[in-house]
């Protein structure tokens, strides 16, 4: 909500009390920061996310049926 209205130093504020992240927040976060003119706040976070290993989300983990092949 903070980062579509370009509150960006709110929403990282959010993000960064949030217990758990996953590809989702980073995502939202990192758009937010793409769309309202900080790419090097969104590269930035990106590199973290992929620094913590955060995995792309699997649709297997909401169906609980694992696709052949992965």
């Amino acid at each position: 909500m903070y980062s579509k209205s370009g509150s960006m130093r709110d929403a990282q504020r959010v993000f960064q009390k949030m217990k758990d992240r996953e590809v989702v927040s980073y995502s939202k976060l990192i758009t937010g920061f793409a769309v309202h003119g900080q790419g090097s706040e969104a590269i930035k976070l990106l590199s973290t996310m992929k620094e913590e290993g955060v995995k792309s989300m699997q649709p297997w983990r909401i169906t609980g049926r694992r696709p052949e092949g992965f």
